[in-house]
């Protein structure tokens, strides 16, 4: 048997040798050296990345004192070696006050996942990082229930927006980069519908900026920017878009200097962000 149970270049794998009544034994590890005397229980080996994409066979033959023979082989593929940490559920729900915020960590990637930073942000409350360790395979998911829970009292003024969101990023310094950051934020609007203007930044900029929304059901959107006398100076329709969170870009550094309106709104519901232009 090996462990883990798939094969990923650079990261160490396990074959076990499980055999009973065995005298001597012979192992071809499918790196090309052919069949070798190995009498050891465990051996650990690893495969550079030159065998990315290819299927090894891995051969175990055991002999007995009586000359019989017996042989196991399992043909197993070595993946590239890539992190992809997936957030897939959220839920957030008031208990006495207090917000009690669960996420499930998916594995996405060839690499497990075994020490990740979890920020969970809402409007009322600064960023609360807290640190998750474990194992998650490839394929694997698990729930992490934050020991914080921030207030849930929310003022008149953000009645219409209130929404959580959690990050995650791997805590342990990698070579290997995470393939696709753009799973690695989740969000859920506590209010059910609508949508909610989670963040713009930066601001105060002289640069672009980005616009992220969060959106609880399809909808079209639209988003405009007002300069200080009002005069509409910038404006887009973003049609149809799914649930979920989108991040939109704005080339705010062509722009002069000053105090500008940020108008988004789904036909329906309207937010307004106070941006200033270096």
């Amino acid at each position: 048997m090996c462990d883990p149970q798939v094969l990923v270049s650079d990261i160490p794998i396990n074959f076990l040798n499980t055999s009973l009544g065995a005298d001597s034994s012979y192992w071809d590890f499918g790196d090309g050296d052919g069949l070798n005397f190995n009498n050891n229980i465990e051996n650990n080996i690893s495969y550079s990345n030159t065998f990315n994409g290819s299927y090894l066979d891995i051969i175990l033959m055991t002999i007995n004192d009586f000359g019989c023979r017996d042989t196991i082989s399992k043909t197993l593929l070595v993946n590239e070696a890539f992190y992809d940490i997936n957030l897939k559920t959220l839920f957030a729900q008031d208990i006495n006050g207090f917000l009690t915020v669960g996420v499930e960590i998916a594995n996405l990637g060839t690499i497990p996942l075994e020490n990740l930073n979890l920020t969970l942000k809402t409007p009322e409350n600064g960023p609360i990082q807290e640190n998750w360790s474990g194992s998650i395979l490839q394929g694997e998911s698990e729930i992490y229930i934050f020991n914080a829970q921030p207030s849930a009292f929310i003022s008149d003024q953000d009645a219409t927006e209130r929404f959580v969101c959690v990050e995650a990023q791997n805590a342990n310094i990698s070579t290997y980069l995470d393939i696709n950051q753009e799973n690695n934020t989740k969000c859920k609007n506590i209010e059910g519908s609508g949508f909610a203007l989670v963040s713009v930044y930066p601001n105060p900029t002289d640069e672009d900026i980005t616009i992220s929304i969060l959106l609880s059901e399809t909808s079209s959107i639209y988003v405009e920017l007002y300069d200080q006398t009002g005069r509409m100076v910038y404006n887009k329709l973003n049609e149809e878009m799914e649930p979920g969170i989108h991040d939109f870009n704005m080339p705010f550094s062509t722009f002069e200097s000053g105090i500008y309106s940020l108008r988004v709104f789904d036909g329906n519901l309207t937010r307004v962000e106070k941006i200033i232009k270096r």
